[in-house]
């Protein structure tokens, strides 16, 4: 039995509600991190201090996370619902890498997750281009994937 594709508009709508709940777990991780904050404020001990600066700290990193994920996720939306409204749902649907890209300001990007003997278990590009670039870095066992994986630095690269 084949599995019906959701059509844009029911896939937007679960888009949008995914970047509420992602605006929902900042503003939580926000407050929390707040009354940390607020805590410290009230000079505690030395070595409670360390704890709850450490608990601000992250609570802060998670919120600002969060907020990446809903930017990346509505701005994936807005793209759905405009190839929907400009040609009506045909041609090429607009994946999430190209959201990913557009949101770095390079027409193409590719996401690799490697395993522990560098083989890649998942890999996702943004169009026929990053796709064609992985797989020759793949082909030739070089480039920012393979430094990346050898490293375990995050490379970012451009151009020709």
């Amino acid at each position: 039995m084949a599995t019906a594709v959701p059509d844009a508009r029911s896939e937007v709508r679960a888009l949008q509600q995914r970047v509420a709940a992602e605006r929902l777990r900042a503003a939580r991780d926000a407050s929390i991190a707040g009354r940390y904050e607020a805590e410290l404020a009230r000079r505690p001990p030395e070595w409670l201090q360390q704890v709850w600066a450490r608990l601000a700290s992250l609570h802060r990193q998670i919120e600002e996370r969060h907020l990446s994920a809903a930017r990346l996720i509505e701005l994936h939306a807005v793209r759905m619902e405009n190839w929907h409204d400009r040609i009506g749902g045909g041609g090429e649907r607009p994946g999430f890498m190209a959201a990913v890209a557009s949101s770095l300001g390079t027409p193409s990007a590719t996401a690799a997750l490697r395993g522990l003997r560098y083989a890649s278990v998942l890999v996702a590009a943004s169009d026929a281009t990053a796709r064609s670039a992985y797989e020759l870095e793949t082909v030739l066992a070089e480039g920012p994937a393979s430094d990346a994986a050898a490293t375990g630095a995050c490379i970012a690269a451009g151009g020709a």
